[in-house]
């Protein structure tokens, strides 16, 4: 993010970029289709310079509805306006609208522990030391949204692929079955974060 800041910046040649009005930068841990609608609307607008309107936008998770809603916005953008989507990983975007993207891979990994050795030492807790784990640091902790889960089951998926170091291979394979479940449940607006975690935690 900051140095797409300074391209920009340098771009518009503004000094404060965050007080253009041609500049907006949103985040969302679950891109809705009221949030597509606003989208669609806002980005009609004329741009108050030059140089046109860029909208930076940080997703997690993006609901089929919003996707299909912004197909035609992303493939046929009104003139002079820029969009920019930072994405945890490319599975959030269906193919049909990924291909609207010029796709540039970072290659950072945004662990959300900061350690993967936290997920290991994770996948090779019992059954009720993983429970109290995800309660802990997940479901009881208000300051955390669906984004650092989905990077948490991103960490988790990386290990199990990673060779299945911490369980057997069949055992992994499952592991891995469950955590895709739990992603695309999670990708539902009306999922709830607590029954995901704990199943998650139980049968991992």
């Amino acid at each position: 993010m900051p140095k797409l800041r300074l391209l920009l910046s340098e771009r518009l040649g503004l000094v404060n970029l965050l007080a253009s009005p041609d500049y907006i930068e949103e985040s969302y841990s679950l891109f809705g289709i009221k949030d597509s609608h606003s989208l669609r609307q806002r980005q009609i607008l004329s741009a108050f310079g030059q140089n046109g309107r860029f909208f930076v936008l940080t997703i997690d998770s993006a609901t089929i509805e919003a996707q299909n809603a912004l197909l035609k916005t992303f493939e046929e953008p009104t003139k002079g306006t820029h969009f920019f989507v930072i994405l945890r990983s490319e599975d959030v975007f269906l193919p049909t609208l990924k291909s609207r993207f010029f796709v540039i891979r970072s290659g950072e990994s945004r662990g959300s522990q900061g350690d993967d050795g936290m997920v290991a030492s994770f996948l090779k807790l019992s059954p009720v030391a993983r429970l109290e784990y995800v309660k802990k640091n997940f479901i009881r902790n208000k300051t955390i949204g669906k984004g650092e889960v989905f990077r948490f089951l991103d960490d988790l998926e990386r290990e199990l692929y990673g060779g299945f170091r911490s369980v057997g291979r069949g055992n992994g394979l499952k592991s891995l079955a469950v955590v895709s479940q739990a992603k695309k449940h999670l990708a539902s607006p009306r999922s709830s974060l607590r029954l995901i975690l704990e199943n998650l935690a139980l049968t991992i």
